[in-house]
């Protein structure tokens, strides 16, 4: 029992030697090879994307590189953006096949739609609207020429934008590849020479753990590959019988006036939506009331009888 804990203690120290080495590896000069087919110049270690990883100094922090060790366009930032857009349209039909035409043109595709019909009042009876609501995918470098072809195709009332820089997550992971696979090969070359049943065991524990952890931040580094080739576009588009003056110079009254109908609209189709709801659960309303007449007639007949009894028993005494 006491060799086979002797036996695991100095796999576990044998592991952690290994990291530190190679963190005091990472700034020599010398070429070092992380992979058997590859090496890597400039004391930077390179991974399957082709960009070029910081070095290491003395006390395990990450060195700065200088403009020789990252060759242009290598170490590129890795944005994700974002674009949220409110429109609407007199031509639904036509203005969702144009965009989704557009989309399809630009290299991009359609993630996720919803397309739904909701009828609405008005002084001339009651008509019917169209809503759809879009999760785009859009190559970034034409994200731009996209969303110029949005604004000329609808009427955008309301838009928004978001960029978000994850070079720092994304090259860090990359970094942590290529540890992992440095010390699965050290750990590999290790196995080939155990003799040691326990010390195998040991290791190969380790080694599937190795495995598992670099394929899961693989995995991460694609979702993040294609989060920022492909920027994302939310479209809701709405039908409208005329569209939204979204002039910046309107007035105040006209503003006032466009805020009272809009107001107006949304109470009217509130309370059209509740009269409906009420329609829907009149069935269980109505067998609530039966089973709270139910209820309220037997706890009066039981009250009754309670009472009746008080009564002879005080008439007895």
């Amino acid at each position: 029992m006491k060799k086979r804990v002797f036996v695991r203690f100095i796999a576990l120290l044998a592991a952690l030697i290994m990291t530190v080495a190679l963190a005091s590896c990472a700034k020599s000069s010398n070429d070092l090879a992380f992979d058997e087919e590859m090496s890597y110049p400039d004391g930077g270690v390179s991974n399957e994307v082709g960009s070029t990883l910081p070095t290491y100094n003395e006390k395990g922090e990450m060195a700065e590189l200088s403009d020789e060790a990252v060759p242009e366009g290598e170490f590129s930032p890795k944005i994700i953006k974002t674009a949220t857009l409110d429109a609407e349209t007199k031509d639904f039909s036509g203005a969702v096949t144009e965009i989704e035409a557009s989309v399809k043109e630009l290299g991009g595709y359609i993630e996720s739609c919803s397309v739904r019909n909701q009828n609405y009042s008005y002084s001339g009876g009651v008509a019917s609207t169209r809503y759809a609501t879009y999760v785009l995918r859009i190559p970034a470098e034409r994200l731009d020429e996209f969303l110029a072809v949005a604004g000329q195709l609808l009427n955008v009332t309301s838009s928004s934008s978001n960029a978000d820089d994850i070079s720092g997550e994304y090259y860090d992971i990359q970094a942590r590849i290529a540890v992992l696979e440095t010390e699965r090969e050290l750990v590999s070359g290790m196995l080939s020479e155990a003799r040691d049943i326990n010390t195998m065991i040991s290791l190969e524990e380790r080694l599937y753990d190795i495995i598992y952890e670099i394929e899961s931040y693989k995995t991460a580094i694609k979702v993040y590959d294609g989060k920022v080739s492909y920027s994302t576009v939310n479209l809701s588009l709405r039908e409208v019988a005329d569209l939204t003056d979204i002039d910046a110079d309107m007035s105040f009254v006209a503003r006032m006036g466009r805020a009272l109908s809009e107001s107006w609209d949304n109470t009217v189709e509130l309370c059209e939506e509740l009269v409906i709801g009420l329609i829907y659960a009149l069935p269980v309303i109505l067998l609530l009331l039966v089973l709270l007449t139910v209820a309220s007639g037997a706890a009066l007949g039981i009250f009754l009888v309670i009472r009746s009894c008080i009564r002879r028993v005080v008439r007895r005494k």
